[in-house]
């Protein structure tokens, strides 16, 4: 969808074809039959520092629709019911991260101390928070290294690796610290870390993703002379390598330029047959794997809240419990929780699942405890994004090597890992090099 608003913008003619009904793919919402709200496939979180971002809402006119923080404020609950509470200081970026550190009474004296070794590594991640590459330090050592490695390595003891950086590594990234590779997280925290002073805070969409993106994304395409059909599934063939022809439901047309912005489990369906030039490029998207998110809406029957919209899980199953208060209104009983990667229960049935999370709710939100549950549905992402563990396969450029095919997708190498900005960025790159080849 960024792509495609970049494109007409520019004054191209677009057709965009999603198979799905509902646009979006991962990123989308759908009505539950039971409440008739609309529910996200999954919960999902902007920074401040998604500039890209940021850039189509507001070519959208949507970006008021995002309730962002003035500055990084996180509360979480420990496993013993202790509410812990991170702020960071009006201070420049790094030093509203190192502000906030130093001056967290939950940590010892030796953490605060040792996060003053951030200093230049995240001065560093700044600098390289907006190459089209990882940053990488002259050792290159963070690209053979996990984030605890990383951590580790610059000091930062157990405790602030528990409270905060695995707990930021596992929101980012969908994966453990202990698995996912550095150099996605560096990029990570380089841009939390950026020039603006909300960089670092965070952002809830306040209203589903259908209609705080998808539908204004279709209506600014079609307001411009671009055509979106959704059940559409496309096939698409190539003669002699380059000219390509694109069918969905019985209807055919040649396209100069295409992008393909199909995640990468479904690069090969997309192609009949498999183009050879494609070949080394559909063996390394075959071989990515994925980390799994699962999401559990509970609707109770009676008045349930939090204090803030959204809240931490230290040591539990569940990771993030947020209030959907603040995008269905003030009298909305209903809690999400999300769990990442979630490899470990995502086969779970419906009703372990839902018990787990109730658990999770009644244990840090004491009014739930005698409110009857009115609701539930369950969510599983098992594609929710790639895996950054060491041995995964080198992600495509935009560019391929069949003329005027071009790829987008938060999987594509843009250096972030599987979010929101990274797929932004990836269909803004693939506009901007589609443009060029239909100029040349």
């Amino acid at each position: 969808m960024s792509a495609a608003v970049d494109l007409v913008s520019r004054g191209a003619r677009v057709a965009v074809l999603e198979s799905r009904p509902r646009l979006g793919g991962r990123a989308t919402s759908y009505r539950d039959r039971v409440t008739e709200e609309e529910v996200d496939n999954g919960q999902h979180v902007l920074f401040g520092c998604y500039h890209e971002t940021f850039r189509f809402l507001r070519r959208l006119g949507v970006e008021r629709d995002v309730r962002l923080q003035d500055s990084l404020a996180v509360t979480s609950v420990d496993h013993d019911g202790r509410p812990i509470r991170f702020r960071c200081p009006h201070l420049p970026p790094p030093l509203h991260l190192l502000g906030a550190l130093i001056d967290w009474d939950e940590l010892p004296w030796s953490d605060r101390v040792a996060s003053l070794r951030l200093l230049a590594p995240l001065r560093h991640a700044r600098r390289g928070a907006g190459a089209p590459a990882l940053p990488v330090s002259s050792e290159t050592t963070e690209v053979r290294e996990t984030v605890t490695q990383w951590l580790v390595r610059h000091g930062q003891g157990g405790e602030v690796r528990r409270l905060l950086w695995e707990p930021l590594a596992l929101a980012a990234l969908n994966q453990s610290a202990d698995v996912a590779m550095a150099g996605p997280f560096l990029r990570v925290l380089g841009a939390l870390s950026g020039s603006g002073k909300q960089d670092s805070a965070v952002g809830l969409p306040a209203r589903p993703l259908e209609q705080f993106y998808a539908e204004p994304a279709r209506r600014y395409i079609e307001s411009r002379g671009g055509v979106v059909r959704t059940r559409a599934r496309a096939r698409v063939s190539l003669t002699d390598n380059r000219r390509m022809g694109v069918e969905a439901n019985r209807q055919s047309f040649t396209a100069p330029t295409l992008i393909a912005a199909v995640p990468w489990h479904g690069l090969a369906r997309l192609f009949d047959p498999p183009p050879p030039a494609l070949t080394g490029i559909m063996r390394r998207a075959a071989a990515m794997t994925a980390s799994p998110i699962v999401t559990v809406h509970l609707w109770f029957d009676g008045h349930v809240f939090l204090e803030e919209l959204f809240t931490g899980l230290l040591g539990r199953t569940t990771h993030w419990i947020f209030d959907k208060r603040g995008m269905f209104g003030p009298s909305a009983s209903h809690l999400t929780l999300v769990s990442s990667d979630a490899a470990a229960i995502v086969e779970r049935s419906n009703a372990q699942l839902v018990e787990v999370a109730l658990a999770d709710v009644r244990r840090v939100v004491p009014m739930a405890r005698s409110v009857a549950l009115k609701h539930t549905l369950v969510i599983r992402e098992r594609h929710a994004t790639f895996s950054l563990a060491a041995g995964q396969p080198e992600r495509p450029d935009t560019r391929t090597a069949v003329r005027g095919l071009f790829l987008a997708g938060d999987w594509i190498e843009t250096g972030l890992p599987g979010t929101i900005e990274g797929a932004v960025v990836s269909g803004h790159r693939a506009a901007a090099a589609a443009f060029q080849d239909l100029r040349t």
